[in-house]
C-alpha cells in the first residue's frame, strides 16, 4: 500500500515544464528527490517556506539541474528557482507535513 501512495503522489506532483524528454527526466528525478528527503527530515508546510528551502538544498543537485534546464528554455532564473520552490512546497503538502 505504502508503495502504491508513492507512486500515486508522484503523478500528482505538478512539473515545471515538459518541453523535452530531458525537462522531464529531470523533474522526476527533482519531485522524486523531494518526496525521499521530505519524508525523513523534519520539514513542515506550515513555516513561510523555510522547510521548503530546506528541502530543496536537501536536493540541490537536481533542483541545480531543473534550474539550469529552465533557463536553458528561455525563462528567467528567478522564475525557475520559484517553480522549483513551489514544487517543494508541494511536495511538503503531498506528504502531510
Amino acid at each position: 500500500m505504502r508503495l502504491l501512495v508513492i507512486c500515486i503522489s508522484l503523478t500528482l506532483l505538478p512539473t515545471i515544464a515538459v518541453a523535452t524528454g530531458n525537462t522531464h527526466r529531470l523533474n522526476k528525478a527533482y519531485s522524486e528527490c523531494l518526496l525521499a528527503k521530505g519524508k525523513q527530515g523534519q520539514y513542515t508546510s506550515f513555516d513561510g517556506g523555510k522547510s521548503a528551502m530546506r528541502l530543496m538544498e536537501a536536493c540541490h543537485a537536481q533542483w541545480y539541474a531543473v534550474v539550469d534546464d529552465c533557463v536553458a528554455d528561455g525563462d528567467a532564473e528567478g522564475n525557475c528557482n520559484l517553480k522549483a520552490g513551489m514544487l517543494a512546497q508541494a511536495a511538503l503538502k503531498l506528504l502531510n507535513k
